[in-house]
């Protein structure tokens, strides 16, 4: 019996772990929930699993739940402190880390440092804490599984393998809603049709990095780090039916490709149940003769520049992919908030990157006084900006 703590439980990677752990009772069972505001969502989960704790985002989230919920007797926690201490508790053996942006981190070195198993995905934490979280994962020697369809993918394809035989690695992607735009068509692009991917359904603030490519650039910033191979040979293919989640490439030019369905639920499976695996209800299963065709494209570089930049963030190395990925956290919540145009987004990460000076990511603190700074500096891009709309 896996006991798991799922913190970010009412998004939709937390939502979906429910429903599998729910489906295998006698696998795993719901220890603790983390939520921010959506209590609503909460009080639902609730009714379904009996953790013994659960993390809210401040007293006004609290109270809300008091009220909905007033016969709840496990503990009651706040803010990511809060969360931080459910990645500690001892009656957690999992965590399922899918809190949003850069905020999944701290709660990640908690739980690696409490040896805890981890599902995550949450790539921001790679993204600016690449060296340390994997220096913590082998000293602490835990499961340490992706979640991202991609990652889990490559994940799977490399069991069995010898990391000197693989060539290449290779990360697909849908193209985004906005794949057949020009740059022109893109640059009217509102927050509302950014959120509406093709393929997956998602949060807001992911769904935005894909019509972006950002989403692409960050994913081979972690691959980076998770898979111990050069940065040159990590590759994004655009494949816009989203059946072949990615793909890895051996030295004698064979390939290995894990396919599936667009759901989200599998990966999340597989990371929880590994070394197993375990049947899955209700997901369709896939079927290649309806899809007849599948098709590839090179990445169009010059319409979704956000890509380079995190090849580029990823090679100077230092703090520079910290930089990078907190000036696209509050660039992509100006930009649904309507406070600055699509085309601005990458402005300003490429403003935040060329005036950044890195320092030497040497430990967690490091990374946390990084991001405060360029947090500060990238918002009062977005108040300059807004002076002149």
């Amino acid at each position: 019996m896996k006991r798991i703590a799922i913190l970010g439980s009412t998004g939709s990677v937390g939502k979906n772990t429910v429903e599998v752990a729910l489906e295998h009772p006698d696998e795993f069972k719901i220890v603790a929930l983390a939520v921010d505001q959506n209590i609503i969502a909460l009080k639902d989960q609730l009714e379904r699993v009996s953790p013994e704790a659960i993390s809210v985002g401040d007293e006004l989230a609290k109270s809300k739940f008091k009220e909905l919920m007033p016969s709840f007797k496990g503990d009651i926690l706040l803010g990511i402190e809060g969360v931080c201490e459910l990645a500690k508790r001892e009656d957690v053996d999992w965590l399922m880390i899918s809190l949003p942006g850069s905020l999944g981190l701290y709660p990640l070195m908690e739980g690696l440092k409490s040896e805890k198993h981890i599902a995550f995905v949450n790539k921001e934490a790679l993204v600016m804490g690449g060296a340390f979280v994997m220096d913590e994962v082998k000293k602490r020697g835990v499961q340490f599984i992706p979640v991202d369809s991609e990652h889990s993918a490559i994940y799977q394809c490399l069991i069995g393998e010898n990391m000197e035989d693989v060539d290449r690695l290779i990360l697909t992607s849908s193209g985004g809603p906005f794949r057949k735009c020009s740059l022109s068509e893109m640059a009217n692009k509102k927050a509302s049709e950014a959120v509406n991917h093709p393929r997956w359904n998602m949060g807001p603030k992911i769904s935005v990095d894909s019509a972006t490519l950002m989403n692409k650039g960050l994913e081979v910033i972690e691959a980076y780090w998770l898979f111990g191979k050069p940065l040159d040979s990590i590759d994004i293919m655009i494949h816009p039916e989203s059946v072949i989640h990615s793909m890895v490439e051996f030295v004698d030019g064979s390939f290995k490709a894990s396919l599936a369905v667009s759901d989200m639920k599998i990966p999340i499976l597989y990371a929880l149940s590994y070394p197993k695996r375990l049947f899955l209800e209700n997901v369709d299963k896939l079927d290649l003769v309806k899809w007849k065709t599948l098709s590839f494209e090179e990445v169009d570089r010059d319409k979704f520049p956000a890509v380079d930049l995190c090849y580029e963030a990823c090679r100077l190395g230092g703090t520079y992919p910290v930089a990078l990925n907190v000036a696209n956290e509050v660039a992509v919540d100006a930009f649904l908030k309507e406070k600055i145009g699509f085309l601005d987004i990458v402005k300003l990460i490429q403003d935040i990157l060329d005036k950044h000076q890195s320092d030497v990511q040497e430990k967690f603190e490091d990374v946390i006084e990084t991001a405060l700074r360029v947090r500060s500096t990238a918002e009062r891009w977005v108040k300059e900006k807004c002076l002149y709309v």
